[in-house]
């Protein structure tokens, strides 16, 4: 990631955004289109203890305490902030924790995707929310995966992907009840994928 200073809260410096990057891009459209992928954030954000980061398969964005952040996820030419239109974009997230008791839960939820898919007997809860918004509550605690696409029925279960068409950017919000850090760990495939249609 550079930088990696989302909100301007570090580690990094510079623009206040966390922006993926690779050699020569972060990824390639289904057409064949270089893109970078740049995260902002929309509301109010507090870094967890922990850096924000790419580990593996996955980046993940560390929240210090209770709350939830809505974070927008921006498709650009490599080394600008010129759009770039995803025919389709799969976004998935995973290790959504929770318990019965509704303790220390964590949810996500987004707006005009064009679907989501989610292990058929998923360990969280969907609801509508007022806004449009879906929202996906975590119901038992989770583990993290170590492969995006290699998830035990476990790590299934506490996955959710959402799928965008013709977009160049889409929102996503994350939110914790909990007093400890949480995070939301994200990646663009999924073993969810074989749930979609040809």
């Amino acid at each position: 990631m550079s930088p990696n200073n989302l909100d301007g809260q570090g580690p990094g410096t510079g623009a206040s955004e966390m922006r993926i990057v690779g050699s020569p891009s972060a990824g390639t459209t289904s057409t064949g289109k270089a893109f970078d992928i740049v995260i902002t954030n929309l509301n109010s954000y507090t870094r967890g203890t922990s850096n924000n980061e790419i580990a593996g398969d996955f980046a993940k964005i560390l929240i210090g305490g209770s709350g939830s952040t809505t974070f927008r996820f921006e498709f650009v030419s490599p080394g600008t902030n010129t759009p770039v239109i995803q025919p389709e974009i799969h976004m998935a997230a995973f290790d959504l924790d929770g318990n019965p008791s509704g303790a220390d839960t964590e949810s996500v939820s987004s707006k005009g995707y064009t679907g989501y898919v989610t292990d058929p007997n998923p360990n969280s809860v969907a609801s509508r929310l007022p806004d449009g918004r879906t929202e996906f509550k975590g119901i038992v605690s989770g583990s993290d995966p170590s492969s995006a696409n290699d998830l035990t029925d476990a790590q299934k279960k506490s996955s959710i992907m959402f799928f965008y068409s013709n977009v160049s950017s889409f929102e996503l919000t994350f939110g914790s009840n909990s007093a400890y850090q949480r995070g939301l760990m994200f990646a663009f495939e999924s073993g969810l994928n074989e749930r979609c249609g040809p």
